[in-house]
């Protein structure tokens, strides 16, 4: 299984990137699929921060959703949680959220965008899709990381 595992895109982050940002941005992330399609990788990873606010414009917005439901239909299998831009705080009003709504009614054939730690299969390798609260990440990260553990046939010595 061949993953190609990115994060921090900040797209609308014009402010700081000049007129034209949006448009630079999006041919960057299309660039990216297009490494994944050339070297036959099936999953992206992005570890959050989609967008530079957790408040996009329909612009900004729009123009994502576009490109991920192509990506989608294309195979290109999409795993994304929110991170701290992303989020006006870690639970709830993300910018991912009508996203998250759309994986969980199944309008994606391979993508997964959450708001809620998850995890996804993804042939022999599961994915933990941690989305956690700053001050608990180690907590959190451990309870991930025992649940997994847990949920395996074989041995934890052979994992290390």
């Amino acid at each position: 299984m061949r993953f190609l595992h990115t994060a921090d895109w900040h797209l609308g982050a014009s402010k700081f990137l000049g007129e034209g940002a949006l448009e630079r941005q999006l041919s960057a992330i299309d660039e990216i699929v297009n490494v994944a399609l050339d070297r036959k990788i099936e999953t992206i990873v992005v570890a959050g921060d989609v967008f530079d606010t957790d408040t996009p414009s329909p612009e900004e917005r729009n123009a994502f959703l576009k490109r991920v439901l192509a990506y989608d239909a294309l195979g290109i299998r999409i795993l994304c949680i929110p991170g701290n831009h992303d989020c006006s705080d870690v639970r709830l009003n993300t910018s991912l959220k009508y996203l998250a709504h759309m994986t969980d009614a199944g309008a994606f054939k391979h993508s997964v965008f959450t708001e809620h730690t998850r995890y996804e299969r993804v042939g022999d390798t599961v994915f933990i899709l941690l989305v956690h609260t700053p001050r608990f990440f180690q907590e959190q990260c451990h309870d991930a990381i025992a649940d997994i553990m847990g949920s395996l046939t074989i041995p934890h010595k052979h994992l290390v």
